[in-house]
């Protein structure tokens, strides 16, 4: 009898789901290019391979169907939801297709295939910065100007003046010239049957719709999908005062009424069914506006980032045991009453610099409130906007009993813990 085993594709620090799929009698084996010693440590067993390279797949493919009955792939990382729905195919397993996988990975693709949805913004493909010009002038001005491929709001650039163009542009283009290679590739290496924009040329400008942003963690599974409980609310910086892309805190649960909340996870759902995601999470961003109208801002393939921390706080719900269930076909049911309410908070510099000091740090290290603490960047570093790719210097968890007392603190600390640089 051979182990049944669960294949994840990358691994960077997030063990939970690993854990979890263990804990059930299956067998971890992640295939990587370059292994960790936690990773080394944590698998059943590690396949060291370069994931650029469909040779690497053809000689441990045939290797691991003869060890092992491989049950479910999985990826959490953007990086390899892409890898992932390809060897979903290679060992005849259930799951999103390249196409679908490769539209919640890039932009571009994702408007095209969204097109016909109402709740799909206005956008423009743009390769120089004339394009980009006559793109701020067909939308009527006020645009975001986005890497296709970026995450965590990284590299967006907010356009309502015409001057402001030339150097959003000129510094997203030289940014993506230097980036991560797993997220910005153009996966020529599968030899798709169709094209896949490339991440380093080409951008996408859209008409800026305002609102109250907000997300829906769902999970596919065969052809149903769960969402979690609520929705989470999303602060932005520019709501914060500040001229930066980052998010500046989450709120879960929502204050919406139940019926916007129902209709928002309708249109999430709608796009997860059209791109035909399945057995994989599905993390949808949109915006609410003043007339309860919903716009989708994107959908990817994975988990939220802070969502797992968020809903196990707010709800005792464990979304890592629960992507494991959905991947392999279990049914999911959950406790929808929430314990209590949660932020997370993200802080950056005003400006980029050598990273110096968080004025009234303490304050919010010694808070009973505070959860999850982590300053993420040391005296020395180099830090910067989100907006340049820059990665937050802070982050923590606040826990409260309102949502009024949540938001209120939650604003005071993006007030008072400033990131000071030389």
């Amino acid at each position: 009898m051979k182990d049944k085993a669960i294949l994840f594709i990358g691994f960077r620090h997030k063990k939970g789901s690993v854990e979890l799929a263990q804990s059930l009698g299956y067998k971890a084996v992640l295939l990587t290019q370059n292994p960790s010693s936690v990773a080394r440590e944590l698998f059943d067993e590690v396949v060291e391979g370069d994931l650029v390279n469909v040779k690497t797949f053809d000689q441990f493919i045939p290797d691991l169907k003869e060890k092992y009955a491989i049950k479910g792939i999985i990826s959490n990382y953007e990086h390899y939801v892409v890898t992932r729905s390809y060897l979903g195919e290679r060992f005849n397993l259930p799951s999103a297709s390249p196409y679908s996988a490769a539209c919640t990975r890039n932009k571009a693709m994702q408007r095209h295939a969204l097109t016909f949805m109402k709740e799909n913004i206005d956008y423009r493909v743009v390769t120089t910065q004339e394009e980009t010009e006559a793109a701020f002038k067909e939308l009527g001005g006020d645009i975001y100007l986005k890497s296709i491929a970026g995450i965590k709001s990284r590299l967006v650039f907010h356009i309502d003046e015409k001057t402001e163009i030339a150097p959003s542009f000129k510094h997203l283009k030289k940014t993506s010239t230097e980036l991560d290679e797993d997220l910005y590739n153009d996966y020529d290496y599968f030899d798709f049957s169709f094209e896949y924009p490339n991440p380093k040329k080409i951008f996408i400008a859209e008409k800026a719709v305002h609102g109250q942003q907000v997300s829906v963690q769902s999970l596919a599974s065969n052809y149903s999908i769960w969402n979690a409980p609520s929705i989470c609310d999303v602060y932005s910086a520019s709501q914060m005062g500040r001229k930066d892309s980052f998010l500046a805190f989450r709120i879960l649960p929502s204050k919406f009424p139940t019926e916007v909340i129902t209709k928002t996870k309708n249109v999430a759902e709608t796009a997860t069914k059209i791109l035909g995601l399945r057995y994989c999470p599905a993390y949808t961003e949109l915006i609410i506006t003043p007339d309860h109208e919903i716009k989708l801002i994107e959908i990817a393939s994975r988990m939220g980032g802070y969502r797992p921390l968020m809903y196990e706080e707010a709800y005792g719900i464990n979304l890592n045991k629960l992507m494991v269930q959905s991947v392999l076909g279990k049914a999911i049911k959950v406790d929808r009453k929430p314990k209590h309410y949660v932020s997370m908070l993200e802080f950056f510099p005003e400006k980029e610099g050598v990273f110096d000091h968080i004025e009234q740090l303490k304050t919010a290290e010694n808070d009973p409130q505070v959860r999850s603490f982590e300053l993420m960047v040391k005296q020395g570093d180099k830090v910067g906007l989100a907006k340049h790719n820059y990665p937050p210097c802070l982050r923590f968890l606040l826990v409260g009993k309102t949502y009024q007392e949540v938001y209120e603190k939650s604003v005071e600390y993006q007030k008072c813990l400033k990131v000071v640089v030389k």
